[in-house]
């Protein structure tokens, strides 16, 4: 009542039906398939001085080494690879390159999942609540078998919960399809 009168704005409350929040991008918590860090070092190289400006570059960066590891959530190996030369640029824009070929396979394969476990059936039968939104199976949901990219069953899923979380592989095929058309600038 106090905050209408001091700055004259409106003040609308929740409804009683409508007064909790809730979580609904789902499809956030699912983690990216592939992560790559890379590390890029530069030595300082200095430039010639001009004696009739007052301001000029005196130095300027050349790249001495880059480094780079592929992760993967599914998977604890990492892969480190290193190219120290004056081409470890053109180098690197190749292997990312390699890279995103390899991953677009890997994404884009439609490998059918492993075989439940008897303990994996029986608790997919008698789940509850999906793993992916926490909510309640109703009788009438479609319930389905979630699984990672190396085909493991993750959790009872509901259908529509499961094809949200497959938008993020197919955003990840559409940052492929940008990365190739920028390879030809670099």
């Amino acid at each position: 009542m106090d905050c209408q009168k001091i700055n004259g704005c409106a003040i609308r409350l929740p409804s009683e039906d409508d007064k909790w929040l809730e979580f609904g991008n789902h499809c956030n918590k699912e983690r990216v398939p592939f992560i790559i860090y890379a590390d890029l070092k530069c030595i300082l190289r200095k430039t010639e001085s001009k004696e009739d400006t007052t301001s000029y570059v005196y130095q300027r960066h050349e790249a001495l080494s880059i480094g780079y590891y592929v992760r993967c959530p599914c998977d604890d190996t990492i892969l480190y690879y290193f190219g120290r030369d004056e081409g470890c640029i053109m180098w690197f824009a190749q292997q990312l390159n390699d890279l995103a070929h390899c991953v677009k396979n890997i994404v884009s394969a439609n490998v059918p999942m492993e075989t439940l476990s008897k303990q994996q059936w029986e608790a997919y039968c008698s789940a509850m609540r999906c793993h992916i939104c926490e909510k309640l199976f109703a009788l009438d949901d479609k319930r389905v078998r979630d699984h990672c990219l190396n085909c493991r069953y993750r959790g009872p899923t509901h259908s529509n919960c499961n094809l949200k979380i497959i938008k993020i592989h197919s955003i990840f095929r559409s940052y492929f399809t940008i990365y190739r058309a920028m390879m030809p600038i670099l």
